[in-house]
């Protein structure tokens, strides 16, 4: 795939995933709450977490494979932020899995409901994360210039060089305002 990195392809995975399993769980807790999800049911709620946890790790480590070459272009602090904000999500995500298998797990009907609950409202929290994850990475790219680490050699450099100064691209013949 050429200069393409890997990170940003693979990380749009993990937040498919965060942003699909509010809405899974809370239709697994209606039909819970309806009685017509069988317990194994749950299962599936948990091998969306599993995936969320394992694709979340492969992005982490992507990330921290191409680190040194996006720092010969952006602050490390800026670096540092995007990736503190994935470690925190990854280790979230790996424990979230873990405490999803709780509910299929339970004998009561209550309990399971209960620990649903509590998957939907770490899911949420999860979900609000990897909103701030996605922006510190798109930072990276749109506000730090990241992508000109992969620039090919002598493309002008930063991504910013094809704007003017209001922010239009330079090559068109449209010059409407």
């Amino acid at each position: 795939m050429g200069n393409i990195p890997l990170h940003p392809m693979l990380v749009h995975v993990p937040m498919a995933l965060v942003a699909l399993l509010p809405p899974a769980i809370a239709v697994a807790l209606m039909l819970h709450w309806q009685g017509t999800l069988p317990r194994r049911g749950w299962w599936g709620i948990t091998a969306g977490f599993a995936l969320l946890a394992a694709s979340s790790l492969v992005a982490l480590k992507t990330g921290q494979n191409e680190e040194d070459r996006v720092e010969q272009v952006v602050a490390e602090s800026a670096i540092e932020t995007h990736e503190e904000r994935a470690e925190l999500f990854a280790w979230l995500a790996a424990a979230a899995f873990v405490l999803s298998m709780l509910p299929p797990l339970a004998a009561a009907p209550m309990l399971r409901g209960a620990l649903g609950a509590g998957a939907l409202v770490v899911s949420l929290g999860l979900a609000g994360l990897g909103i701030l994850v996605g922006h510190s990475g798109g930072s990276l790219v749109y506000e730090h210039g990241a992508a000109a680490a992969y620039a090919p050699a002598g493309a002008g450099g930063s991504p910013s060089a094809a704007l003017d100064d209001r922010g239009r691209s330079h090559g068109g013949d449209d010059d409407r305002d």
